[in-house]
């Protein structure tokens, strides 16, 4: 896809689907941020793999809910930027179509990644040839026969992943066991690693600063069908 020019990952859950979000006392609401503090690790490490050590410039946080006695965002975005690419994340605790998706976007292509299908798509519109099916079929159809290749084998490789027991957890867990044995390298890095939690904790601090904020201004009420269903992890 060439030069990336931009990264964007987004999580968009509703009360319905997330107990982390709902679940009185949960661990994650006692964080900077609450239970966007939970998810963010995950899209920073990913951002920092991808594009680097990306800035943040921005961070905003809607309307508040009343969560464990805390007012908690329930809308938040953050923006980042490094030299020509820029990054952002949206977090939404009222979206029922739940989802979860990372955006590549260069200067000849894109890949859109779909979390919880485990497919990918990739876009490339370089080629004169593929300019003018574009122009004939449209971007949804160019997209949907490369997936459609990828689809079987892809979904293949995971069930076999999972009757061998294999987790992605377990993978990471292995290969930090062979770093402390001096068998491989570290698997993640420790400027990586700082980068994370700086950035985790300036940005959780940020959205629990404007959700305080959005409470002030209208002050918060519980989530209509919102139930107690203890500290879940």
């Amino acid at each position: 896809i060439g030069r990336l020019v931009r990264v964007e990952c987004r999580f968009l859950t509703s009360p319905e689907a997330d107990r982390m979000l709902m679940a009185e006392g949960h661990w994650s609401h006692a964080l900077p941020g609450g239970r966007w503090f939970e998810t963010l690790p995950h899209h920073l490490y990913l951002i920092h793999h991808l594009a680097g050590p990306m800035a943040v410039t921005e961070v905003t946080a809607g309307a508040a809910l009343e969560l464990g006695g805390k007012p908690v965002a329930h809308e938040a975005m953050v923006a980042f930027r490094l030299d020509r690419c820029l990054g952002a994340l949206h977090y939404s605790a009222e979206c029922r179509l739940n989802v979860r998706t990372v955006l590549l976007v260069g200067v000849s292509g894109a890949i859109e990644i779909d979390l919880p299908s485990d497919a990918a798509v990739l876009s490339r519109l370089s080629e004169a040839g593929r300019k003018k099916l574009k122009r004939a079929a449209g971007l949804p159809f160019l997209r949907a026969v490369p997936a459609l290749g990828r689809a079987l084998p892809d979904r293949v490789g995971y069930l076999v992943r999972r009757v061998r027991g294999e987790t992605p957890h377990g993978r990471q867990i292995r290969q930090f066991a062979a770093y402390l044995d001096g068998a491989a390298e570290s698997p993640t890095p420790v400027e990586e690693i700082d980068y994370v939690v700086r950035n985790c904790e300036t940005i959780g601090r940020l959205i629990d600063r404007q959700a305080a904020l959005a409470a002030e201004a209208d002050p918060p009420s519980e989530v209509e069908g919102s139930t107690s269903t203890g500290g879940e992890s």
